[in-house]
């Protein structure tokens, strides 16, 4: 248990193939003014804990990267850009809770029956088409969603 944080300007780089595991509930902020942010080429994954881990710094999910939430609620509060994949475990919830979050064209949320992305506040971009595969896996309860098309499957 704690709050980790980042300095001023201050990356973490999570590299193709690297797993950061959270292991705990807690947030992870930043401690100064600045720029700090998180970049994802690996796995962020949320195994233990049944509340909340909030990032309240940046993410960037690049190509390739994952983030799954296997457990509790992740949550983003300072915006993100998805071009890799999200998934959501039964009983588990990822929040957007402020910020801009974009998802490209295509994305598919791969959230398990019972899994929920909900958007609470900010904008979500979707670049096309949102894909999502079970029936209640997206929860709006506040913000704005802009998108092209929702295919729900």
């Amino acid at each position: 248990t704690g709050t980790p944080q980042l300095q001023t300007n201050a990356t973490i780089h999570i590299l193709t193939g690297g797993v950061w595991d959270w292991q705990t509930d807690g947030d992870f902020n930043q401690f100064s003014a600045g720029t700090a942010s998180i970049i994802n080429d690996g796995t962020i994954r949320k195994s233990a804990g049944t509340g909340i881990t909030a990032f309240t710094i940046p993410l960037v999910h690049n190509t390739g990267a994952v983030l799954d939430v296997q457990t509790g609620r992740m949550e983003i509060q300072a915006g993100t850009t998805f071009d890799g994949t999200l998934t959501i475990a039964t009983g588990s919830f990822f929040n957007i809770n402020g910020g801009t979050t974009v998802f490209p064209n295509g994305f598919a949320l791969a959230a398990t029956p019972g899994g929920r992305l909900v958007i609470n506040n900010g904008t979500v971009n979707i670049g096309d088409t949102l894909r999502v595969w079970n029936t209640g896996a997206l929860v709006l309860g506040g913000g704005t969603l802009n998108t092209a098309r929702l295919a729900t499957f």
